[in-house]
């Protein structure tokens, strides 16, 4: 117990000093060195949608580059559960950019955290008026509700493995599917965000990222066409009634609110049926 306690506390202080470090940092670069001009873009989604991977694609274009989550609580880029002030939030997100040397700079903003430091897609547009905005989403809600769960009991976000089952409570899948209609609703039925945003579905990215990029990225960031490539795999093959002990009980609810399609037309999102590919969790 007491090695536990102690390699917890070697824990904390390390990310403290970490974070510490970091802040100093792009605080000194921002004040103190002269500032390039970039083309700013923003990764919007939410947790466990695929946007590891995409930020990996991202970095390995020439001259892009991602500061990753500059909002979140545990991460030495992001900011402390307290701040909340927007003028506090989006000073902090001009530092990370302007600590990227490339010229088209970017950051992922998670639909919980940006809820969290009560920032909106209005707040970035004023602060950002140029920036550009890739909108990522996974197509299966089941699937993106199972990691989200399954990363917030085991605590691990990043390349985890679970072989495990756990059990779905009704209503948390529900309130799951309904908080992502109405984040992403609100953000897609802004007029000025359709010259400037791309909608990516993670089912079309993990199955040709190259399409994605050339369709919906690079002509976004006025890039050229170049390989996009990463050294991730995918962690996952499990079917929902492999992992879900009680899918049973909540089949016909996955079924009925199983996909999402986002869109610029109204109503902007579509939760839509799906067929199982269990006929039992058994």
């Amino acid at each position: 117990m007491k090695t536990d306690l102690a390699r917890q506390v070697r824990g904390f202080v390390r990310d403290k000093v970490k974070r510490f470090c970091y802040k100093a940092t792009i605080t000194f670069r921002y004040h103190c060195q002269p500032r390039q001009p970039k083309q700013v873009f923003f990764v919007i989604t939410r947790a466990r949608s695929g946007s590891t991977l995409f930020d990996s694609y991202l970095n390995s274009v020439s001259d892009v580059a991602s500061a990753g989550e500059v909002l979140g609580v545990r991460l030495p880029q992001g900011l402390p559960r307290r701040v909340k002030s927007e003028k506090q939030v989006l000073r902090h997100i001009s530092y990370c950019l302007n600590n990227l040397p490339e010229r088209v700079s970017g950051a992922k903003l998670l639909l919980g955290q940006m809820h969290l430091r009560e920032l909106t897609i209005e707040d970035l547009h004023v602060r950002f008026p140029n920036a550009k905005y890739l909108i990522l989403y996974r197509g299966s809600v089941v699937k993106n509700f199972l990691s989200w769960t399954i990363a917030k009991q085991t605590g691990k976000w990043v390349r985890a493995q679970f072989d495990k089952t756990i059990h779905i409570a009704p209503e948390d899948f529900l309130q799951f599917c309904k908080r992502g209609e109405l984040a992403f609703r609100e953000i897609l039925q802004h007029d000025w965000l359709r010259s400037q945003a791309s909608i990516v579905r993670y089912e079309d990215l993990a199955t040709d990222q190259q399409r994605v990029f050339e369709q919906d990225v690079f002509p976004l960031l006025d890039l050229p066409v170049t390989s996009v490539h990463t050294s991730m795999a995918k962690q996952s093959r499990r079917r929902p009634c492999d992992v879900v002990e009680n899918y049973d009980e909540v089949r016909e609810l996955f079924e009925q609110y199983g996909t999402m399609k986002l869109s610029w037309d109204e109503p902007y999102v579509d939760i839509g049926n799906v067929a199982s590919d269990c006929t039992s969790k058994r």
